[in-house]
């Protein structure tokens, strides 16, 4: 049971106590699962697709977890070139998905 005695100022009762003590640890559990589950999805949301631009002629796409550092790589053998993201972050599994669907529509790597 839960000590009330530095409660006795707020004119509390002990079910009272009790039961703001219980209210406060349920919304603290959903606020940590919410992190966690925010978290997660930011992890799982974290791959994007991408076109490599030399000029107006599209080098390159593909599919990266680190558009910086694959931008870097691609400097090396194509210098002057610029890295764009195609729309948002998604999962792997769904980024692959959408190149696909893009090397069969524009032709690319036919």
């Amino acid at each position: 049971m839960i000590s009330t005695s530095g409660f006795d100022c707020l004119g509390l009762t002990e079910d009272e106590v009790y039961n703001a003590t219980y209210d406060a640890i349920v919304k603290r559990q959903i606020a940590e699962a919410a992190f966690r589950d925010g978290e997660r999805r930011r992890i799982l949301m974290a791959t994007y697709n991408y076109t490599y631009r030399v000029g107006r002629k599209v080098s390159h796409r593909g599919v990266t977890n680190d558009p910086a550092r694959r931008e870097r790589e691609h400097q090396r053998a194509r210098p002057g070139g610029r890295l764009t993201v195609d729309g948002r972050g998604k999962t792997r599994a769904g980024a692959l998905r959408t190149e696909r669907g893009q090397t069969k529509t524009r032709g690319y790597y036919a």
